[in-house]
């Protein structure tokens, strides 16, 4: 009985031992292993880079391409373009116009058939020219001129004239091509023009007077150059010729005698007349344009 209890305990123990030593038994009691640390990723960049064109680039965002300087209209392919929709101001030429006088009277010359005398006053006209479109546009000037002249001979003063000229311009430029610097034109246009003359008499005596109205209408056609080859594309010269219809009405008055003289001349031709240098100075005008 004693023995058989020994037995039991026996095999008790060495079942017990076996379990414990168990490569299955270890493996099912042993807890896993912790995951290992993984590396940190590296921090992202809290502040916006600026570029050296002065661009703000976001992080992880790729950096903007510097953009190229624009010119005064980004669809601008000639200096002409770069200025529609503004204002110009400049001189536009000078335009000479004739006032009756007495034949023979102080500074009158070129007496007509009619015994009226004329005197040419030059009006030089200031303007604006504003480009609607890059096709059209309008012109608009005054030209005048005042004066009043005195003298003397030693023994007294002497009368002389006194004149006035007026000039109002209008026009319609057109461009039919413009590249690079270069601008062609055609402008329809008009003028209408009043002047008079008048020198006083000797005391109690009147004097003479005159007087002379012009109108012409027609077009000219040239080239305007912007002087943009040397970083002035709002300068602008412009030179032309055309053909013009022309209408002078004049005449003269003696206030002594009551005499009256009228003359009147309709012409036909072109804007270059009189002489080469006319070229210069009634068909070469100058543009500022104000971007």
């Amino acid at each position: 009985m004693k023995r058989t209890t020994l037995e039991s305990l026996a095999c008790a123990l060495a079942a017990t031992t076996v379990i414990a030593i168990s490569p299955e038994a270890r493996a099912q009691n042993t807890p896993p292993p912790a995951p290992a640390a993984q590396p940190a990723p590296p921090p992202a960049q809290a502040n916006a880079q600026v570029s050296a064109s002065g661009a703000m680039t976001l992080p992880g965002a790729a950096p903007a391409a510097a953009q190229p300087a624009r010119p005064l209209r980004p669809d601008a392919d000639s200096d002409h373009d770069m200025f529609v929709g503004t204002l110009a101001i400049g001189y536009l030429g000078t335009r000479t116009l004739q006032v009756g006088c007495e034949a023979g009277g102080p500074e009158c010359a070129n007496a007509a058939p009619s015994g009226v005398g004329t005197v040419g006053l030059d009006a030089p006209v200031i303007g604006v020219r504003y480009w609607f479109t890059d096709r059209f546009g309008i012109d608009g000037g005054l030209g005048f001129r005042f004066a009043g002249e005195s003298g003397s001979n030693g023994g007294g003063t002497v009368n002389l004239p006194s004149t006035t000229a007026f000039l109002i311009h209008g026009g319609v430029p057109i461009a039919l091509g413009a590249a690079g610097h270069f601008t062609f034109e055609v402008i329809p246009e008009l003028n209408l023009g009043f002047s008079s003359w008048s020198v006083s008499g000797a005391p109690g005596v009147g004097g003479l007077s005159g007087s002379g109205f012009h109108f012409d209408i027609g077009a000219r056609a040239g080239a305007e150059i912007h002087f943009g080859f040397i970083g002035i594309p709002q300068l602008a010269l412009q030179g032309t010729l055309g053909l013009l219809v022309s209408h002078d009405s004049i005449s003269s008055h003696n206030n002594a005698t009551g005499v009256r003289a009228d003359y009147s001349l309709t012409s036909f031709g072109t804007t270059l007349q009189n002489s080469p240098w006319d070229i210069f100075t009634g068909n070469v005008a100058a543009l500022y344009y104000f971007p």
